[in-house]
């Protein structure tokens, strides 16, 4: 059989089953590959008769993978209209949840063509109770359209209610590409899911509802010693899920922004934040320069204030220190501003450093129980290197030289 929205979808055919109840339209026998329906009809002296037709399952479960494959198809499962009778049970895969380890619905990204899963009216405790779910993909495949209401005096209405509640196993969703603009609830969307902790988002999704019904999709806190109580921004998505940048957000204000109309323009990725920081615990706070290789032109104009050796500290507290995948680093820069051709020349107990940088000032990996770091250049400091400076760019006055310390993968 071909592949053909609305009819076929998994390529196998089905026995009517007829001495079961069986009808062409509504085929209740056994679903055959075509090898295997070949084979059942080939050099058997006793063949059953028995009528076939292409299957029309929209859905399929895989136990032995533990995979939920939900095909193209229109779903109405809204008796008479009524969305308070939307139970678990009312979904036809109820019996598998206990087993569903991952979900991939399949669709077409071209939606003209309408092959796509298109849902009608509720999507309540759709995927609800999957104590095993870890995984789910082609969510921007699942077309909600809401419904008419019999109990809201017919108002059009769309219940997100229970989406992916009691699925305690799920830690990341991309919910970004899934329509939830018109959501009439989001009652308790992700309740219980309480090791969801990578969330994407976009401006079709909504957390909470206030017209024409509140509600809240009761996003979980993190509970974890290693986390804040706090949602954190990814500033892009190379960003390491444990080492976020962006904007932070306490659940109930993370519903609040994906309301129902103030939802961000661009998809943006959350994550639990992470408790502790890595940042600068000392750097010098002045610098004393001994010039070196001063041209003969200078030597009695010039005077070098002395020199000192420098100290760099670093504690990192960040929880998830040993699992990061990069090492930080320090980079040290010479601001010369109108100094044309000063540098810098300074050296530590492995490298000598001469230019106005930027340098790389190395730094290994921390452990859980090493959490501190410092850096020292040798006696003789930070020097400063005027070997090729241009007397025609030099003004009888003050000159002030800066150094930049910038703490790569730094919160401050």
């Amino acid at each position: 059989p071909p592949y053909k929205y609305g009819d076929v979808h998994s390529k196998n055919w089905q026995a009517v089953g007829s001495g079961t109840g069986g009808t062409v339209s509504d085929p209740t026998g056994a679903v055959l590959s075509k090898q295997a329906l070949i084979d059942k009809y080939t050099n058997n002296s006793n063949p059953i008769k028995e009528t076939y037709v292409w299957d029309k399952t929209w859905w399929t479960f895989d136990k032995d993978s533990g995979l939920l494959t939900i095909y193209p198809h229109d779903i109405n499962v809204v008796p008479n209209n009524d969305f308070d009778k939307v139970k678990a049970d009312t979904w036809p895969w109820d019996s598998q949840r206990d087993d569903v380890t991952s979900i991939q619905i399949i669709g077409n990204s071209d939606s003209s063509l309408g092959d796509n899963v298109q849902v009608e009216g509720s999507l309540k405790k759709m995927f609800s109770g999957m104590q095993k779910l870890t995984s789910v993909k082609g969510l921007n495949y699942l077309h909600p359209n809401p419904l008419l209401n019999s109990k809201l005096n017919n108002q059009k209405t769309l219940d997100f209610s229970f989406l992916f509640s009691g699925d305690s196993t799920l830690e990341k969703l991309d919910l970004s590409g899934l329509d939830m603009s018109n959501a009439t609830w989001v009652t308790n969307m992700f309740s219980g899911d309480n090791s969801l902790q990578k969330l994407t988002l976009s401006n079709k999704n909504r957390l909470q509802t206030t017209s024409p019904q509140k509600s809240n999709a009761a996003l979980p806190s993190p509970n974890n010693e290693n986390y804040t109580k706090n949602w954190q921004a990814k500033s892009s998505e190379n960003e390491e899920d444990h080492y976020p940048t962006g904007k932070v957000y306490p659940a109930k204000d993370l519903e609040n922004l994906y309301g129902d109309t103030n939802a961000p323009k661009e998809s943006t990725t959350y994550v639990w934040q992470p408790t502790g920081n890595l940042m600068f615990t000392q750097v010098p706070a002045s610098l004393n320069y001994k010039v070196i290789r001063l041209p003969e032109f200078f030597t009695n104009s010039i005077k070098s204030s002395g020199n000192s050796s420098q100290t760099i500290k670093i504690q990192d507290s960040r929880a998830f220190r040993t699992e990061l995948k990069k090492s930080w680093n320090v980079q040290l820069t010479l601001i010369a501003r109108d100094l044309k051709g000063a540098q810098l020349h300074f050296s530590d107990d492995k490298t000598e450093y001469t230019g106005s940088g930027p340098y790389l000032i190395p730094a290994g990996n921390f452990t859980q129980k090493q959490d501190k770091y410092s850096w020292s250049t040798n006696d003789d400091g930070i020097q400063l290197d005027l070997q090729n400076l241009n007397y025609k760019n030099v003004e009888n006055k003050s000159y002030n030289l800066e150094i930049d310390y910038n703490l790569t993968n730094s919160v401050n």
